[in-house]
């Protein structure tokens, strides 16, 4: 099991150094406030420190479960590369409620949590990542397509990179007995409309922030063409910046020790990222 890049130039490394990390939980982010999250940020010891990028960490779970300190090991990466993170939890869809577009709602009121909190936690708010898994992959890919303003704070919801992880891009391409029962759990009704209006790969435009794509080539649920897609959508629209990663040999459930394997891809993504 080895990881392939293709089609990826990157520059020399900037990203040389980890921090020690600060951890603040359960901050309720949502008008609501039943939606909260933990913020991660590094511990710096210089007087003056530039405004850091920072991410919003998006969990799996098929958009009906999970929680987000399943996907806390990630969050904790990013913070000691030196962002200033946001690992969220989202509105879980039911058999009876709580269904699209609530979870992307939520986590659009994560990006101006981070933007509306700028000055106080020293965040660049020009320069945000949404990082996802899987369902969380499928939000981030959707934050990465979408700009929604806050009418009260001005703030918008605009992020400038993409990180997924076994992310479905195209909800219309559901045809097994699980892709259906997910997204018919999603979806109030799984139209082909719905599905269209819910699927990122047709969201892409020339303005879409580049995104580093991690991908199992044995995933039954989520097929790895999935991604295949996403990175011609891209080209299709002049734009070279869709790098896939393909997993060889992974399956949908990627192991810890799988995810580990990442990291060097996206620290190099990172370097890349930071000098746009």
């Amino acid at each position: 099991m080895f990881l392939k890049c293709l089609s990826v130039i990157f520059i020399v490394l900037c990203v040389s150094e980890t921090y020690a990390i600060q951890v603040i939980r359960d901050i309720p982010y949502t008008h609501d406030g039943r939606q909260a999250l933990d913020l991660l940020m590094p511990v710096e010891t210089r007087s003056f420190i530039p405004p850091r990028p920072a991410a919003i960490v998006m969990h799996s779970g098929g958009w009906v479960g999970g929680c987000r300190s399943e996907i806390e090991n990630i969050a904790e990466w990013f913070a000691e590369q030196g962002l200033v993170v946001i690992n969220v939890d989202y509105t879980l869809a039911t058999a009876t409620e709580n269904k699209w577009p609530a979870q992307v709602a939520d986590v659009i009121q994560g990006v101006w949590w981070l933007k509306e909190n700028a000055v106080r936690y020293n965040i660049n708010p020009n320069k945000i990542l949404a990082v996802g898994a899987s369902a969380g992959g499928h939000l981030a890919a959707m934050l990465g397509q979408t700009s929604i303003s806050n009418l009260i704070t001005g703030v918008d919801s605009e992020v400038h990179g993409i990180v997924v992880f076994s992310a479905p891009w195209n909800l219309l391409t559901a045809t097994t007995d699980k892709q259906l029962y997910y997204t018919g759990l999603l979806l109030p009704a799984a139209t082909p409309e719905a599905l269209y209006m819910a699927s990122p790969v047709y969201r892409i435009t020339r303005h879409s922030p580049p995104v580093l794509i991690f991908h199992g080539t044995d995933d039954e649920l989520v097929p790895f063409q999935q991604s295949e897609e996403a990175c011609e959508a891209y080209v299709s629209k002049g734009m070279n910046y869709c790098f896939l990663v393909p997993l060889e040999g992974c399956t949908h459930a990627l192991e810890l020790t799988d995810i580990e394997k990442t990291f060097d891809s996206i620290r190099q993504f990172l370097d890349w990222w930071l000098t746009q």
